[in-house]
């Protein structure tokens, strides 16, 4: 307790000009350190012991009284506010130079499987249309096919839908292609780092753009915290239950690119969307690009 109130008192004493020999005596604990604990000036580089006299540039945004209703970032980055950039906006000392891909690790896990040019990429033409409705029976997507999503597409309670590795669904934009995974349904998606599984649009390379058609979503019936909530984005979907370790099936090595169209006005569905998802459904590997909403989202 008397090392924390010389931390006070010391901080008291610095600003109203007493010198240090003024609190040398025995009501003081003499200590090694700065602050509450450790050995070290935790406060170096960051703490300003003279903001008085710091220069701040000046205000270049102006935040009204009131709300904030939706979700921001502040942040001084170079990138905000820009949707598309190039290798010369990222060259600044703001980024930290590194010699690896993705948030952790030291190899490109992204190898082999990844597309960082899905806008370019020549897909084949869809031989079997899904028209918008339920998936009422088991069923498996073979590779040999290419799947056109012409609506919004449930797989039912006790349904399993199989697609091969290697596959290619592709979204319908007129009528906003989805594949939506319901409660007791489940997706068996297992794609490998040689034959990943793409989720595409529909548009010809070059004229693809964000929010080509739905996206991806998965509702379980893992706990949540409101009652029967319906899925976002506007699909009937109500997710939800009691079985925090229910199977949702596999997700494994997918590409998702130019997910996210607007039902309605705010009313998007993102790339990938789980609701309610149990512990035992397996998601790995999946690379969400050119999203028109986020690329990622989850509810529990």
């Amino acid at each position: 307790m008397k090392k924390l109130v010389l931390v006070a008192i010391a901080l008291i004493l610095f600003y109203s000009g007493i010198k240090a020999q003024n609190i040398s005596n025995p009501f003081f604990d003499q200590v090694l350190f700065r602050g509450a604990f450790g050995t070290t000036n935790w406060t170096e580089g960051w703490a300003n012991w003279d903001p008085q006299n710091t220069n701040y540039a000046p205000a270049n945004k102006i935040i009204p009284g009131g709300d904030i209703s939706q979700n921001q970032v502040w942040k001084n980055s170079p990138l905000l506010k820009k949707a598309d950039f190039t290798d010369q906006d990222v060259n600044t000392a703001f980024f930290e130079k590194v010699d690896f891909i993705g948030a952790f690790g030291t190899t490109d896990w992204t190898e082999g499987w990844a597309n960082w040019d899905p806008q370019n990429t020549t897909y084949g033409a869809p031989t079997v249309t899904v028209p918008g409705g339920d998936i009422s029976a088991n069923t498996t997507w073979t590779k040999n096919n290419v799947y056109l999503l012409d609506g919004w597409v449930y797989v039912i309670d006790g349904v399993t839908l199989t697609i091969e590795p290697g596959t290619v669904i592709r979204g319908s934009k007129a009528n906003k292609g989805a594949l939506i995974v319901e409660p007791g349904g489940k997706i068996i998606a297992r794609g490998t780092k040689e034959q990943p599984i793409v989720f595409t649009s529909n548009e010809p390379a070059g004229s693809r753009s964000y929010g080509d058609w739905g996206g991806l979503v998965v509702c379980g019936r893992a706990k949540v915290n409101k009652a029967n909530p319906q899925i976002e984005g506007g699909p009937r979907t109500v997710y939800g239950g009691n079985d925090d370790a229910d199977s949702s099936g596999i997700l494994s090595y997918i590409r998702i690119e130019f997910p996210g169209i607007a039902f309605q006005p705010d009313k998007e569905i993102n790339g990938l969307t789980l609701g309610g998802v149990g512990s035992k459904t397996q998601i790995d590997h999946i690379q969400v690009s050119y999203c028109g909403d986020d690329s990622y989202e989850w509810f529990g």
